[in-house]
Protein backbone atom coordinates (compact mmCIF):
# COMPACT_ATOMS: atom_id res chain seq x y z
CA UNK A 1 0.00 0.00 0.00
CA UNK A 2 3.01 2.05 0.04
CA UNK A 3 2.49 3.06 -3.41
CA UNK A 4 -0.77 4.18 -2.91
CA UNK A 5 -1.24 8.39 -3.37
CA UNK A 6 -3.64 9.35 -0.19
CA UNK A 7 -7.55 9.76 -1.04
CA UNK A 8 -8.47 13.46 -2.38
CA UNK A 9 -11.84 14.46 -2.26
CA UNK A 10 -11.09 17.32 -4.16
CA UNK A 11 -11.19 15.27 -7.22
CA UNK A 12 -14.63 14.45 -6.72
CA UNK A 13 -16.89 15.60 -9.16
CA UNK A 14 -18.44 18.58 -7.77
CA UNK A 15 -22.05 18.29 -9.62
CA UNK A 16 -22.82 14.40 -10.32
CA UNK A 17 -24.13 14.05 -14.24
CA UNK A 18 -27.78 13.23 -12.46
CA UNK A 19 -29.73 14.47 -10.44
CA UNK A 20 -33.46 13.56 -8.70
CA UNK A 21 -35.17 10.06 -7.66
CA UNK A 22 -35.30 8.64 -11.10
CA UNK A 23 -31.84 8.64 -10.92
CA UNK A 24 -30.78 8.18 -7.61
CA UNK A 25 -32.93 4.88 -7.18
CA UNK A 26 -30.69 3.54 -10.57
CA UNK A 27 -27.51 4.46 -8.54
CA UNK A 28 -28.44 2.70 -5.56
CA UNK A 29 -28.70 -0.60 -7.39
CA UNK A 30 -25.15 -2.91 -6.68
CA UNK A 31 -24.03 -2.46 -10.84
CA UNK A 32 -21.86 -4.88 -12.84
CA UNK A 33 -19.53 -3.18 -14.95
CA UNK A 34 -17.79 -6.17 -17.60
CA UNK A 35 -16.38 -4.23 -20.48
CA UNK A 36 -14.55 -0.80 -19.19
CA UNK A 37 -10.94 -0.30 -20.44
CA UNK A 38 -8.51 0.83 -17.77
CA UNK A 39 -7.04 4.30 -20.01
CA UNK A 40 -10.73 5.32 -20.73
CA UNK A 41 -11.49 5.37 -17.15
CA UNK A 42 -8.98 7.73 -16.25
CA UNK A 43 -10.21 11.15 -15.53
CA UNK A 44 -8.42 14.28 -16.73
CA UNK A 45 -8.38 15.67 -13.57
CA UNK A 46 -7.00 12.16 -12.16
CA UNK A 47 -4.26 12.11 -14.85
CA UNK A 48 -2.72 15.18 -14.48
CA UNK A 49 -3.10 14.04 -10.43
CA UNK A 50 -1.11 11.15 -10.66
CA UNK A 51 1.42 12.92 -13.47
CA UNK A 52 2.04 15.83 -11.05
CA UNK A 53 2.69 13.79 -8.20
CA UNK A 54 5.26 11.67 -10.35
CA UNK A 55 6.76 14.10 -11.16
CA UNK A 56 6.48 13.24 -15.04
CA UNK A 57 5.25 15.24 -17.92
CA UNK A 58 2.27 14.30 -20.30
CA UNK A 59 3.29 14.52 -24.30
CA UNK A 60 1.75 17.41 -25.61
CA UNK A 61 -0.45 18.93 -23.39
CA UNK A 62 1.90 20.80 -20.71
CA UNK A 63 -0.13 18.86 -17.88
CA UNK A 64 -3.20 20.83 -18.69
CA UNK A 65 -6.32 19.20 -17.30
CA UNK A 66 -8.42 21.14 -20.07
CA UNK A 67 -6.27 20.51 -22.84
CA UNK A 68 -6.18 16.78 -21.93
CA UNK A 69 -10.28 17.15 -21.50
CA UNK A 70 -10.35 18.73 -24.78
CA UNK A 71 -8.53 16.31 -27.09
CA UNK A 72 -10.07 13.34 -24.97
CA UNK A 73 -13.35 13.67 -23.94
CA UNK A 74 -16.06 13.32 -26.59
CA UNK A 75 -19.37 14.54 -26.03
CA UNK A 76 -21.65 14.44 -29.75
CA UNK A 77 -21.06 11.17 -32.11
CA UNK A 78 -17.83 11.44 -34.12
CA UNK A 79 -18.81 12.24 -38.22
CA UNK A 80 -15.56 8.89 -38.80
CA UNK A 81 -16.46 7.14 -35.62
CA UNK A 82 -14.97 4.41 -34.31
CA UNK A 83 -11.87 4.45 -36.85
CA UNK A 84 -10.97 7.72 -35.84
CA UNK A 85 -11.22 6.91 -32.03
CA UNK A 86 -8.68 3.98 -32.41
CA UNK A 87 -6.05 6.90 -34.29
CA UNK A 88 -6.69 9.55 -31.80
CA UNK A 89 -3.16 11.01 -30.90
CA UNK A 90 -4.55 10.87 -27.01
CA UNK A 91 -3.23 6.92 -26.37
CA UNK A 92 0.51 8.79 -25.77
CA UNK A 93 -0.38 10.77 -23.06
CA UNK A 94 -0.84 7.25 -20.45
CA UNK A 95 2.39 6.30 -21.08
CA UNK A 96 4.44 8.31 -18.18
CA UNK A 97 1.94 6.85 -16.11
CA UNK A 98 2.07 3.03 -16.87
CA UNK A 99 5.97 3.04 -16.98
CA UNK A 100 5.80 3.96 -13.52
CA UNK A 101 5.13 1.34 -11.31
CA UNK A 102 3.51 3.74 -8.63
CA UNK A 103 1.86 5.17 -11.87
CA UNK A 104 0.06 2.09 -12.32
CA UNK A 105 -1.08 1.23 -9.36
CA UNK A 106 -2.41 4.56 -8.51
CA UNK A 107 -4.30 4.73 -12.53
CA UNK A 108 -6.26 1.31 -11.26
CA UNK A 109 -6.55 2.47 -7.83
CA UNK A 110 -8.40 5.76 -9.00
CA UNK A 111 -10.50 3.86 -11.44
CA UNK A 112 -12.15 1.57 -9.01
CA UNK A 113 -12.85 4.69 -6.84
CA UNK A 114 -14.88 5.99 -9.67
CA UNK A 115 -16.59 3.11 -10.23
CA UNK A 116 -17.42 2.19 -6.53
CA UNK A 117 -18.82 5.84 -6.23
CA UNK A 118 -21.46 4.92 -8.74
CA UNK A 119 -22.01 1.60 -6.99
CA UNK A 120 -20.47 -0.41 -9.04
CA UNK A 121 -19.64 -3.93 -7.19
CA UNK A 122 -18.00 -5.64 -9.63
CA UNK A 123 -15.77 -4.24 -12.36
CA UNK A 124 -13.71 -5.86 -15.05
CA UNK A 125 -10.82 -3.30 -16.23
CA UNK A 126 -9.29 -4.03 -19.44
CA UNK A 127 -5.97 -3.89 -19.15
CA UNK A 128 -3.33 -3.76 -21.87
CA UNK A 129 -0.26 -5.57 -21.32
CA UNK A 130 2.27 -2.88 -20.78
CA UNK A 131 5.43 -4.41 -20.23
CA UNK A 132 5.22 -7.38 -22.79
CA UNK A 133 8.04 -5.92 -24.78
CA UNK A 134 10.85 -5.79 -23.78
CA UNK A 135 11.60 -2.27 -24.49
CA UNK A 136 9.19 -0.95 -22.02
CA UNK A 137 10.31 0.24 -18.77
CA UNK A 138 8.47 -2.24 -16.50
CA UNK A 139 8.44 -5.83 -17.03
CA UNK A 140 5.06 -7.71 -17.49
CA UNK A 141 5.90 -9.32 -13.99
CA UNK A 142 5.88 -5.33 -12.06
CA UNK A 143 3.27 -4.08 -14.48
CA UNK A 144 1.09 -6.68 -13.12
CA UNK A 145 2.16 -6.83 -9.49
CA UNK A 146 1.52 -2.33 -9.89
CA UNK A 147 -1.89 -3.66 -10.99
CA UNK A 148 -2.48 -5.78 -7.68
CA UNK A 149 -1.38 -3.43 -5.61
CA UNK A 150 -3.72 -0.35 -6.70
CA UNK A 151 -6.54 -3.29 -6.08
CA UNK A 152 -5.39 -4.28 -2.79
CA UNK A 153 -5.29 -0.64 -1.88
CA UNK A 154 -9.08 0.03 -3.26
CA UNK A 155 -10.14 -2.87 -1.87
CA UNK A 156 -9.34 -1.70 2.03
CA UNK A 157 -10.77 1.95 1.12
CA UNK A 158 -14.04 1.08 -1.55
CA UNK A 159 -14.52 -2.44 0.30
CA UNK A 160 -17.86 -1.99 -1.83
CA UNK A 161 -16.31 -2.84 -5.01
CA UNK A 162 -14.70 -6.00 -6.34
CA UNK A 163 -12.22 -5.14 -8.86
CA UNK A 164 -10.42 -8.02 -11.74
CA UNK A 165 -8.40 -7.53 -14.67
CA UNK A 166 -8.62 -8.42 -18.28
CA UNK A 167 -5.69 -8.85 -20.26
CA UNK A 168 -6.59 -6.73 -23.37
CA UNK A 169 -4.53 -7.43 -26.59
CA UNK A 170 -4.90 -4.99 -29.63
CA UNK A 171 -5.09 -6.60 -32.83
CA UNK A 172 -3.09 -3.63 -33.90
CA UNK A 173 -0.13 -4.26 -31.85
CA UNK A 174 0.03 -8.17 -32.67
CA UNK A 175 0.09 -7.47 -36.23
CA UNK A 176 2.09 -4.48 -36.41
CA UNK A 177 4.36 -4.19 -33.50
CA UNK A 178 5.13 -7.52 -32.20
CA UNK A 179 7.91 -9.24 -34.11
CA UNK A 180 6.08 -11.92 -36.20
CA UNK A 181 8.83 -13.98 -35.13
CA UNK A 182 7.96 -13.63 -31.39
CA UNK A 183 4.09 -13.90 -31.18
CA UNK A 184 4.31 -17.30 -29.69
CA UNK A 185 6.54 -16.36 -27.24
CA UNK A 186 4.75 -12.95 -26.03
CA UNK A 187 1.46 -15.32 -25.82
CA UNK A 188 3.33 -17.53 -23.67
CA UNK A 189 4.47 -14.84 -21.54
CA UNK A 190 1.38 -13.58 -21.20
CA UNK A 191 -0.14 -16.27 -19.84
CA UNK A 192 2.25 -17.55 -17.69
CA UNK A 193 2.28 -13.83 -15.69
CA UNK A 194 -1.44 -14.30 -16.18
CA UNK A 195 -1.25 -17.65 -14.32
CA UNK A 196 0.97 -16.24 -11.53
CA UNK A 197 -1.39 -13.47 -10.74
CA UNK A 198 -4.77 -15.01 -11.27
CA UNK A 199 -5.98 -13.61 -8.05
CA UNK A 200 -6.75 -10.35 -10.36
CA UNK A 201 -6.14 -11.62 -13.54
CA UNK A 202 -9.16 -13.47 -14.31
CA UNK A 203 -9.54 -13.31 -18.38
CA UNK A 204 -8.09 -12.03 -21.90
CA UNK A 205 -9.89 -10.07 -24.56
CA UNK A 206 -9.11 -9.12 -28.08
CA UNK A 207 -9.87 -5.45 -28.93
CA UNK A 208 -9.01 -3.06 -32.03
CA UNK A 209 -9.91 -3.26 -35.00
CA UNK A 210 -12.12 -5.84 -35.52
CA UNK A 211 -11.94 -4.78 -39.64
CA UNK A 212 -8.41 -4.30 -40.66
CA UNK A 213 -7.19 -7.21 -38.13
CA UNK A 214 -9.49 -10.00 -38.18
CA UNK A 215 -10.36 -12.65 -35.84
CA UNK A 216 -8.89 -15.44 -38.47
CA UNK A 217 -5.26 -13.71 -37.22
CA UNK A 218 -5.38 -14.69 -33.44
CA UNK A 219 -6.19 -17.97 -33.51
CA UNK A 220 -3.23 -19.44 -31.69
CA UNK A 221 -3.72 -16.45 -29.41
CA UNK A 222 -6.86 -17.70 -28.32
CA UNK A 223 -6.01 -21.38 -28.80
CA UNK A 224 -3.13 -20.17 -25.83
CA UNK A 225 -5.68 -18.10 -23.60
CA UNK A 226 -8.18 -21.45 -23.59
CA UNK A 227 -5.88 -24.36 -23.07
CA UNK A 228 -4.71 -22.57 -19.58
CA UNK A 229 -7.87 -22.40 -18.20
CA UNK A 230 -8.84 -18.58 -18.52
CA UNK A 231 -11.87 -17.32 -20.18
CA UNK A 232 -11.83 -14.76 -23.19
CA UNK A 233 -13.71 -12.14 -24.43
CA UNK A 234 -13.63 -10.45 -28.07
CA UNK A 235 -14.42 -7.40 -29.53
CA UNK A 236 -16.57 -8.39 -32.17
CA UNK A 237 -19.55 -6.89 -34.06
CA UNK A 238 -18.64 -3.61 -32.96
CA UNK A 239 -18.77 -2.06 -36.53
CA UNK A 240 -22.16 -3.82 -36.89
CA UNK A 241 -21.00 -6.49 -39.18
CA UNK A 242 -22.14 -9.99 -38.26
CA UNK A 243 -19.24 -12.25 -39.98
CA UNK A 244 -17.16 -10.57 -36.82
CA UNK A 245 -19.46 -12.29 -33.78
CA UNK A 246 -19.33 -15.60 -35.85
CA UNK A 247 -15.54 -15.73 -36.46
CA UNK A 248 -15.17 -14.76 -32.58
CA UNK A 249 -17.59 -17.97 -31.40
CA UNK A 250 -16.47 -20.32 -34.32
CA UNK A 251 -12.77 -19.48 -34.56
CA UNK A 252 -11.78 -17.89 -30.90
CA UNK A 253 -13.98 -20.07 -28.88
CA UNK A 254 -15.41 -17.03 -27.15
CA UNK A 255 -16.83 -16.90 -23.59
CA UNK A 256 -18.58 -12.82 -24.34
CA UNK A 257 -18.53 -10.69 -27.14
CA UNK A 258 -17.56 -7.34 -26.79
CA UNK A 259 -20.39 -4.49 -28.75
CA UNK A 260 -21.92 -7.28 -30.36
CA UNK A 261 -24.04 -4.99 -32.44
CA UNK A 262 -23.50 -6.47 -35.40
CA UNK A 263 -25.61 -9.60 -34.63
CA UNK A 264 -28.65 -7.76 -35.09
CA UNK A 265 -28.18 -8.24 -39.00
CA UNK A 266 -28.35 -11.89 -38.32
CA UNK A 267 -31.04 -14.47 -37.35
CA UNK A 268 -29.08 -17.43 -37.35
CA UNK A 269 -26.69 -15.47 -34.75
CA UNK A 270 -29.08 -14.20 -32.24
CA UNK A 271 -30.77 -17.55 -32.48
CA UNK A 272 -26.83 -18.92 -31.69
CA UNK A 273 -26.49 -16.69 -29.24
CA UNK A 274 -29.47 -17.03 -27.18
CA UNK A 275 -28.99 -21.09 -27.51
CA UNK A 276 -25.73 -21.17 -26.61
CA UNK A 277 -25.88 -18.56 -23.68
CA UNK A 278 -22.66 -16.35 -24.89
CA UNK A 279 -23.40 -12.87 -23.15
CA UNK A 280 -23.04 -9.47 -24.85
CA UNK A 281 -21.39 -6.84 -23.88
CA UNK A 282 -23.05 -3.76 -24.97
CA UNK A 283 -21.89 -0.19 -24.28
CA UNK A 284 -24.82 1.96 -25.36
CA UNK A 285 -23.02 5.93 -24.84
CA UNK A 286 -19.76 4.26 -27.10
CA UNK A 287 -21.92 2.86 -29.71
CA UNK A 288 -23.74 6.27 -29.87
CA UNK A 289 -20.57 8.89 -30.19
CA UNK A 290 -18.49 6.44 -32.12
CA UNK A 291 -21.32 6.73 -35.00
CA UNK A 292 -22.47 2.95 -34.41
CA UNK A 293 -25.94 3.47 -33.84
CA UNK A 294 -27.54 6.75 -34.78
CA UNK A 295 -29.57 7.04 -31.26
CA UNK A 296 -30.57 4.35 -29.15
CA UNK A 297 -34.11 5.03 -30.26
CA UNK A 298 -32.51 2.43 -32.86
CA UNK A 299 -30.42 0.40 -30.55
CA UNK A 300 -31.10 -3.48 -30.25
CA UNK A 301 -31.15 -4.08 -27.14
CA UNK A 302 -34.83 -4.44 -27.16
CA UNK A 303 -34.21 -6.83 -29.48
CA UNK A 304 -31.71 -8.67 -28.16
CA UNK A 305 -33.49 -9.05 -24.85
CA UNK A 306 -36.59 -10.29 -26.30
CA UNK A 307 -34.56 -12.83 -28.39
CA UNK A 308 -33.34 -14.48 -24.88
CA UNK A 309 -29.47 -13.24 -25.31
CA UNK A 310 -27.89 -12.84 -22.18
CA UNK A 311 -27.35 -8.69 -22.59
CA UNK A 312 -25.11 -7.02 -19.98
CA UNK A 313 -24.59 -3.53 -19.54
CA UNK A 314 -21.19 -1.53 -19.15
CA UNK A 315 -19.69 1.39 -19.93
CA UNK A 316 -16.40 1.04 -22.57
CA UNK A 317 -14.29 4.53 -21.80
CA UNK A 318 -16.38 6.19 -18.95
CA UNK A 319 -14.18 9.05 -18.77
CA UNK A 320 -14.09 9.81 -22.44
CA UNK A 321 -17.35 9.39 -23.39
CA UNK A 322 -19.09 12.30 -21.81
CA UNK A 323 -18.12 11.12 -17.87
CA UNK A 324 -20.53 7.95 -18.78
CA UNK A 325 -21.75 6.38 -15.98
CA UNK A 326 -23.19 2.82 -15.50
CA UNK A 327 -25.96 4.21 -13.64
CA UNK A 328 -26.52 6.41 -16.69
CA UNK A 329 -26.35 3.92 -19.47
CA UNK A 330 -29.06 2.13 -17.58
CA UNK A 331 -31.10 5.72 -17.80
CA UNK A 332 -30.76 6.39 -21.18
CA UNK A 333 -31.91 3.05 -22.53
CA UNK A 334 -34.85 3.11 -19.98
CA UNK A 335 -35.75 6.38 -21.33
CA UNK A 336 -35.38 4.94 -25.04
CA UNK A 337 -37.36 2.39 -23.92
CA UNK A 338 -34.43 -0.12 -24.62
CA UNK A 339 -34.97 -1.06 -21.30
CA UNK A 340 -38.10 -2.10 -18.84
CA UNK A 341 -37.22 -0.74 -14.98
CA UNK A 342 -38.68 -4.49 -14.09
CA UNK A 343 -35.52 -6.10 -16.04
CA UNK A 344 -33.07 -3.85 -14.09
CA UNK A 345 -32.79 -6.85 -11.60
CA UNK A 346 -32.19 -9.42 -14.62
CA UNK A 347 -29.67 -7.55 -16.28
CA UNK A 348 -28.04 -7.10 -13.17
CA UNK A 349 -27.87 -11.14 -12.46
CA UNK A 350 -26.85 -11.88 -16.26
CA UNK A 351 -24.07 -10.03 -15.96
CA UNK A 352 -22.90 -11.49 -12.58
CA UNK A 353 -23.32 -14.89 -14.41
CA UNK A 354 -21.49 -13.72 -17.40
CA UNK A 355 -18.33 -12.43 -15.32
CA UNK A 356 -15.05 -13.89 -15.10
CA UNK A 357 -15.30 -14.11 -11.24
CA UNK A 358 -15.30 -17.19 -9.53
CA UNK A 359 -18.34 -18.97 -7.85
CA UNK A 360 -17.73 -18.09 -4.80
CA UNK A 361 -17.54 -14.22 -5.60
CA UNK A 362 -20.95 -14.93 -7.48
CA UNK A 363 -22.71 -16.29 -5.11
CA UNK A 364 -21.67 -13.22 -3.03
CA UNK A 365 -22.63 -10.75 -6.00
CA UNK A 366 -26.21 -12.33 -6.25
CA UNK A 367 -26.58 -12.39 -2.16
CA UNK A 368 -26.27 -8.06 -2.66
CA UNK A 369 -28.04 -7.70 -5.51
CA UNK A 370 -31.27 -9.61 -4.12
CA UNK A 371 -30.56 -7.98 -0.82
CA UNK A 372 -30.81 -4.66 -2.61
CA UNK A 373 -34.21 -5.56 -4.91
CA UNK A 374 -35.60 -7.46 -1.63
CA UNK A 375 -35.07 -4.69 0.95
CA UNK A 376 -36.25 -1.77 -1.56
CA UNK A 377 -38.53 -3.63 -3.93
CA UNK A 378 -39.26 -0.27 -4.93
CA UNK A 379 -36.28 1.19 -5.69
CA UNK A 380 -35.85 0.15 -9.29
CA UNK A 381 -39.50 0.40 -9.76
CA UNK A 382 -39.60 4.44 -8.90
CA UNK A 383 -37.62 5.06 -12.63
CA UNK A 384 -40.27 6.04 -14.87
Amino acid sequence: MQHILNYDPQLEPEVLPFAGTTLSALSAVPKIDLHRHLVGSIRPEVLVYIANKLGVAIPNFDNDVERIRHASVITSPLADGYRHFLLKRFWGAFQPIFSSYKGTANALYWAIADASKDNVCYVEFRVSPYGITPDFPLTLYKFTEALREGIAAAARDFPNTLAKVVFSVGRRSVIEKWPSHEHSRYFDRLVSVAKVFKDVVVGFDLSGDEDRYPNNQFVEFAQRVKANGFMLTVHAGETDRASSVWDAINLLHADRIGHGIGARHDDDLMTLLAEKQIPLEICPTSNLLLSIVPSLLHYPCREFLQRGIGVTINTDDPALFESATLTGEFHKLIVAGQVGVDEVEAICRNSISASFATEQEKTALLGKVTNHFFVEPRAAAAVG
